[in-house]
């Protein structure tokens, strides 16, 4: 195990310059920002045993929702989070239908349809949504404006590979 110790004198966290970017919750000078997030994201879902959305945890953090996104995907690839057996069977519907939506979940009285733009290795690298306040964008609507969704996202993939 590493500890403070095994630094030599002159080369200990004091003589490292500060981070002057945002600071995270519990960030102490010269720290690794990335690291008091990730750490910052552990300890906040440790307390809120029902999860958070992407969007509490940006807020409550207040830190972008990208850099929350991003340090979120490495936890659950490293295995320090898991996501609960309803999230992955929201997950493989996601991927059977080629959509995914929203129920006001992220914005109180706003519905999204989304799909993902892939590359030639399939490798997600933007997305397409509708969006609009839940009375003009209902959750009948969803199926519909997936498929046309999806399709669209298809088609720019297809056409980003050189396919279409």
């Amino acid at each position: 195990m590493i500890t403070d110790a095994t630094l030599p004198l002159d080369e200990g966290p004091s003589t490292l310059p500060l981070d002057e970017g945002p600071s995270t919750l519990g960030a102490t000078p010269g720290s690794a920002s990335a690291l008091d997030g990730a750490l910052d994201i552990l300890e906040m879902l440790s307390i809120s045993p029902s999860g958070l959305t992407l969007s509490k945890r940006s807020e409550q953090l207040q830190l972008p929702k990208n850099s929350v996104f991003r340090i979120t995907q490495t936890l659950l690839a490293r295995d320090y989070l898991v996501r609960d057996p309803e999230t992955l069977a929201e997950c493989g519907r996601i991927l059977e239908w080629g959509y995914a939506f929203d129920y006001a979940e992220s914005d109180e009285g706003t519905h999204c349809v989304a799909a993902p733009i892939v590359d030639a290795n399939e490798t997600v690298f933007a997305a397409l949504w509708v969006s609009g306040p839940a009375k003009r964008l209902p959750k009948c609507k969803f199926r519909e404006l997936g498929a046309l969704v999806s399709t669209a996202c298809g088609r720019i993939s297809r056409t980003r590979v050189g396919l279409g």
